[in-house]
């Protein structure tokens, strides 16, 4: 069942009523939660409030908890959802003012820290119904009163923050500065021409432009290669040695 309701197959999922209508309560996920607890989870709320009117006909419980504490109607407050709370409320099983395990709060405690005013209607007007508490306390000692209250000062209070810290003009946009194009060095072979003797300051120019400004890595230097060879010796040998860093 909870697959299907996962993956918004909600058909499927009251199509497993028609096999075991006894266990609505017993299906349970890893945290306690059954399928009319799921319905507060659906976006959708028309299709949750289907769904959650298809178990309650079947005899799913309101007052169901998960390992929380918290039951469906706490998540339908929680999460907002106006019509499944109408859908709710008019069950037999509907404890209003129910007190979550851990904190101590109540359905309007949850309504009030989410600010939704036609939810607390809701509950406010089912309270006086049943002439019920309004000022039921929590665990902190707060009511739900009191919570609003302390909720819509933090709000407020953030909100002066944010506008005493927003600058009072626009930023100006800077502009963008443009990629400087890339330089591609294509280095061509040096002749150098020489008649029956070794120019050594050009060799070692050669070394510096073809070693360092394109692999970053210092050759041999040409006085060593060149060593007690001729001039026609020590071009080719120099040529492939850069040859190899190269290509």
């Amino acid at each position: 069942m909870f697959l299907a309701i996962k993956q918004g197959n909600y058909a499927k999922a009251i199509s497993f009523l028609d096999y075991n209508p006894e266990d609505v309560n017993q299906w349970c996920d890893k945290e306690g939660r059954t399928g009319l607890i799921h319905c507060a989870f659906i976006k959708e709320e028309g299709k949750g409030v289907g769904l959650a009117t298809a178990l309650l006909q079947t005899g799913a419980r309101v007052a169901h908890r998960d390992k929380h504490g918290l039951n469906t109607l706490h998540y339908a407050c929680i999460h907002q959802r106006k019509q499944l709370v109408s859908v709710l409320l008019n069950s037999l099983d509907c404890h209003t003012n129910a007190k979550c395990k851990r904190t101590g709060n109540t359905a309007l405690h949850f309504t009030a820290i989410s600010g939704n005013a036609d939810i607390a209607g809701q509950l406010i007007q089912q309270l006086q119904r049943y002439h019920l508490s309004l000022e039921v306390k929590n665990r902190n000692g707060m009511t739900p009163l009191q919570l609003a209250v302390s909720a819509t000062s933090r709000v407020n209070s953030l909100r002066q923050e944010r506008n005493r810290l927003k600058p009072s003009s626009a930023p100006l946009k800077l502009k963008q500065s443009k990629p400087k194009p890339k330089i591609e060095l294509k280095l061509r072979p040096v002749i150098v021409k020489h008649v029956g003797f070794i120019d050594r300051t050009e060799l070692s120019r050669l070394d510096s432009l073809r070693g360092m400004a394109m692999t970053g890595h210092r050759l041999a230097r040409s006085a060593d290669l060149v060593g007690s060879c001729t001039w026609s010796d020590t071009m080719p040998l120099l040529w492939t040695k850069y040859t190899l860093h190269f290509w």
